[in-house]
C-alpha cells in the first residue's frame, strides 16, 4: 500500500480494483481513484490531484501518526 499512497500524495492518477484494500481505504477516506475494469486511462484532473495530496498529507502526517501511537500505547 506505500507504493499507492505515496503516488497518491504526489497527485498522481491512481487506477485500482474494487476488491482490493487499498479500494476501501480511499473510499473511506474520500480520496479519488480510478477504478482498472471501467475508467479509460486519462489524465487526473488538477483539482483531483490537490485534493488527494491534501488528504494523503493530513491522514499520513507526523501529527496523526503520533495521535495514533498515543491511542495504542495511552490505552
Amino acid at each position: 500500500m506505500g507504493n499507492t499512497i505515496t503516488l497518491l500524495g504526489m497527485g498522481k492518477a491512481v487506477y485500482l480494483r474494487s476488491d482490493v484494500s487499498q479500494w476501501d481505504f480511499s473510499q473511506k477516506e474520500g480520496i479519488t481513484v480510478f477504478y482498472v475494469e471501467r475508467d479509460s486511462l486519462k489524465p487526473i484532473t488538477f483539482e483531483t490531484s490537490e485534493k488527494n495530496a491534501v488528504l494523503v498529507k493530513q491522514e499520513f502526517s507526523r501529527d496523526n501518526l503520533i495521535e495514533q501511537y498515543g491511542r495504542i500505547f495511552n490505552s
